[in-house]
């Protein structure tokens, strides 16, 4: 998961860890971050379908390097 996290967009990334793994309401994350709250809700969204596009390829490439070993 953490390397996944280091890979998501700086942009996307502390909405996503402060609203996802924290659990901050979105307006506190707003004050915090000193940005809009549409921001925040949009941000979070995006962070979350980029987590998950990029946790399947990270799967797909250590299912791809598992398989190169077997058949060496």
């Amino acid at each position: 998961m953490k390397l996944v996290l280091a890979r998501l967009s700086p942009t996307y990334r502390p909405c996503f860890i402060l609203y996802v793994i924290e659990k901050l309401p979105q307006r506190q994350i707003a004050e915090l971050l000193g940005i809009r709250i549409t921001s925040v809700a949009k941000y979070v969204s995006r962070g979350r379908e980029e987590f998950r596009q990029m946790y399947h390829r990270i799967i797909d490439e250590m299912q791809e390097t598992e398989q190169g070993r077997k058949h060496e």
